[in-house]
């Protein structure tokens, strides 16, 4: 081969060797462009600059405002009328109430604001003054029947009894204390705590103190005064029997003294049915592990005080329920309760509750609403129809509204 066809060669493949490494270099190792879709609408934020992203699925730190959130889904979605899930609760009042009780008619209600002064929240929902006269810093106020007259007291000990129709007054004593009136509205029971402590007694008498009478005198024990709706009892009070077991003793208004009712743990509270024949009660176990409440039923009338006797298999108080008719119950139930709320309970001062409705005759219990604001039960009222429901919450001390119908 001649020299020069030799060279020829040689440069050949140095032509092709650098050729091969360009296309190599290409291939693997030159970055590609970014390629940058235009949407047809490029997103801005509100200084006019553009918003990163590409397309529909862009991103943005700004807050988007129209998007919905967990707050306004639960609000529009909640229902007028409850179903079941979550219900519109309206509020009511602005302030703080006390002791709201319904109408005669069942219908309207009655409160004590924190203005000093008496409301009447009629059904449709206008408020009307009950009486101009102002009452500073009441403590409690215990409601007649006929919610024409009231007693209050105050922190120092005063009372007062009021005519809200005659605006008649009465100044009572100040050992008399946690007054409650009969359901006729005739006669009211309190106790009398006399300086000496044998001169401690549950009385009765006529609503502006007079004719008072000593029934029975106070020893000991959580004795409360609660009028039955058949007028044969005045108070109760609970009593340990030892480590996991209660009794309750009933008081009649003419000293009569019941057979007692066994309770299977302690913390007892009770309500009466609305014929007075039967009592809804809580109480905890003190051997189980949580101590959570739980609602028993049972008779409370005479001789069958205690009889037919059963677990309702809810975890709440019976001063958060109340009796529509005397098989129907609705009960505030908190959706959890902290261990050791039966030992406690102001454990569960600020539960989120859901509303129940108990069926005594079946024996279904049924969620009827989870009210749309935090609610936790103080008081529950039902109108005379069963359309709407009052609550007083123990959280703001409002009350709210729930329609049922």
């Amino acid at each position: 081969m001649s020299k020069s066809r030799k060279i020829l060669l040689i440069i050949l493949f140095i032509l092709i060797s650098i050729g091969i490494g360009f296309l190599i270099f290409i291939v693997f190792f030159k970055t590609q462009p970014n390629i940058i879709k235009k949407p047809k609408e490029l997103p801005s934020a509100t200084n006019g600059l553009p918003i990163s992203g590409e397309g529909k699925n862009f991103q943005t730190t700004q807050k988007q405002t129209n998007l919905p959130t967990k707050e306004n889904v639960e609000k529009e979605s909640a229902d007028e009328v409850a179903f079941g899930k979550l219900t519109k609760s309206e509020p009511l009042t602005k302030n703080i109430v006390m002791a709201p009780v319904l109408s005669k008619n069942g219908k309207d209600i009655y409160y004590y604001n924190i203005d000093g002064k008496f409301y009447h929240l009629k059904a449709d929902g206008k408020v009307e003054l009950l009486d101009d006269r102002v009452f500073h810093n009441v403590k409690s106020v215990a409601w007649a029947g006929n919610r024409k007259e009231a007693i209050l007291e105050y922190p120092d000990g005063a009372n007062i009894y009021y005519n809200f129709q005659t605006k008649r007054q009465v100044t009572l004593p100040k050992h008399w204390t946690d007054f409650a009136f009969s359901p006729d509205s005739k006669k009211i029971v309190f106790k009398s705590f006399g300086m000496d402590p044998e001169n401690h007694w549950l009385a009765i008498a006529q609503p502006d103190g007079s004719s008072a009478k000593k029934i029975e005198q106070i020893i000991g024990g959580n004795i409360v005064d609660n009028w039955s709706p058949n007028q044969q009892i005045i108070a109760y009070w609970d009593q340990n029997l030892g480590f996991a077991e209660s009794e309750v003793y009933f008081v009649g208004q003419h000293g009569e003294n019941f057979k007692a009712m066994k309770i299977p743990g302690l913390g007892f509270r009770g309500i009466w049915s609305k014929k007075g024949d039967k009592m809804l009660y809580s109480c905890y176990n003190i051997t189980s592990e949580k101590k959570l409440p739980e609602l028993w039923i049972a008779d409370a009338q005479r001789d069958k005080i205690g009889d037919n006797r059963r677990r309702l298999k809810l975890n709440t108080w019976a001063d958060r329920c109340a009796f529509y008719s005397n098989d129907i119950i609705y009960c505030g139930v908190p959706k959890k309760l902290p261990d050791n709320s039966g030992l406690a309970p102001q454990l569960a001062d600020n539960t989120d509750d859901e509303i129940y409705k108990i069926d005594l005759k079946t024996g279904i219990k049924t969620r009827v609403a989870i009210p749309d604001k935090p609610i936790t039960v103080n008081k529950i009222m039902l109108t005379s129809d069963g359309k709407i429901m009052y609550i007083q919450s123990k959280r703001d001390g409002k009350l709210y509204k729930i329609r049922l119908k």
